[in-house]
């Protein structure tokens, strides 16, 4: 993947620069979504759904809507650090 960053020569930092960080984000989100969700699974009873597949598909959906909101407000800040970590990438003189 990193190899895709870097690019082939002609590589536009900054039409790019956007769409890392937007990646990022996402990436940050599905993080923060199976984390909730590895969290809620750990409640006895299901937590405030309960365990009935109704149940699992509204905790579901409510962590993947709490993981985007998350990721959207900085989250814990994976997002931002991979941003800046592969940032630099994009420039095939770095």
């Amino acid at each position: 993947m990193i190899d895709k960053i870097q690019g082939v020569g002609g590589v536009n930092k900054e039409a790019s620069l956007p769409r890392l960080k937007q990646v990022c984000a996402e990436f940050e989100a599905i993080f923060l979504s199976h984390m909730l969700k590895t969290m809620r699974s750990s409640m006895a009873g299901g937590g405030i759904f309960g365990k009935s597949h109704q149940g699992e598909m509204l905790g579901s959906l409510m962590d993947e809507k709490m993981a985007l909101d998350m990721a959207k407000k900085r989250g814990m800040g994976i997002g931002d650090f991979l941003f800046k970590k592969l940032q630099g990438r994009l420039d095939p003189a770095d």
